[in-house]
């Protein structure tokens, strides 16, 4: 039995597939089984996956794509490890990812839930950006109702995790997927995330539109909604829905325009 099990769901991402393939057989720690769930894809990224001839890879194949939440469910539930990582399947895992989150995880072993910071990086794997978030577990619960507080393919987490807080819910098929684990997680796990950037986080045009930021920000006022009505937080925080709902009602050249500023941006936080 490997001691991680790490889960990427792939759904037509020939353009960045190998590199991340790449990044994670490459990493230091050698101990894992990698999960690689093909949700429909009608691009060469079967082929990519095939290509690998590493027997820690599990392919799982559907013929139709029935979202993040069903793929990364049944890669979970197929996977034996006794901790689960996540991977995008276009960022880039730094080499010694798993071995540091690991030692991290065995020396505070109160932890379940492990993330850390990225490097923002564009198309073809320029640097962008660092960006950091809270690090200890009450900054993260505080911060959860303002914003997601982990990058999603940076985690690492104890299986019990899921078996305390129930898997993703499969009617959110993706954008906030994690987001709504989190805050179920968050009354039943300790979380932390590290402040070295572990993980390369790619920015490309189909991440960067302001279609997917607009749906962004409604899945994430939908989802805190959600957590206030069920009596997670008090009537007040309904307060921190108002900024991602006016930035959804600016005016098109506007958003455009900040979504420009912040991708320029050197360094964030």
């Amino acid at each position: 039995m490997a001691k991680i099990s790490v889960i990427m769901a792939v759904y037509n991402a020939e353009r960045f597939l190998a590199e991340a393939i790449e990044s994670i057989l490459n990493q230091t720690f050698r101990d894992f089984e990698f999960i690689i769930v093909n949700d429909g894809s009608s691009d060469n990224s079967e082929k990519i996956i095939e290509s690998y001839d590493d027997s820690r890879i599990k392919l799982m194949t559907f013929k139709n794509n029935r979202g993040l939440s069903f793929a990364l469910n049944r890669g979970i539930e197929k996977s034996s490890g006794e901790y689960i990582a996540r991977m995008d399947a276009d960022d880039i895992s730094m080499p010694d990812r798993f071995e540091k989150q690991i030692k991290h995880l065995i020396d505070n072993p109160e932890i379940d839930i492990l993330g850390s910071a990225v490097v923002e990086i564009d198309e073809v794997g320029k640097f962008l950006a660092i960006r950091k978030l809270p690090l200890k577990d009450y900054e993260i619960k505080k911060e959860l109702i303002r914003s997601n507080p982990f990058f999603h393919s940076t985690i690492m987490m104890k299986r019990s995790a899921f078996e305390k807080a129930g898997y993703y819910d499969e009617s959110i098929r993706q954008t906030v997927e994690d987001w709504d684990l989190w805050f179920r997680m968050s009354t039943k796990c300790k979380m932390e995330n590290l402040e070295e950037p572990l993980v390369k986080r790619r920015f490309h045009k189909d991440n960067l539109s302001v279609e997917s930021n607009n749906e962004l920000l409604i899945k994430g006022i939908e989802i805190r909604r959600k957590y206030i009505k069920k009596g997670l937080y008090p009537i007040s925080a309904y307060r921190h829905l108002l900024k991602p709902l006016i930035a959804y009602l600016l005016p098109l050249p506007i958003k455009k325009f900040i979504r420009e500023k912040i991708f320029k941006s050197n360094i964030y936080r």
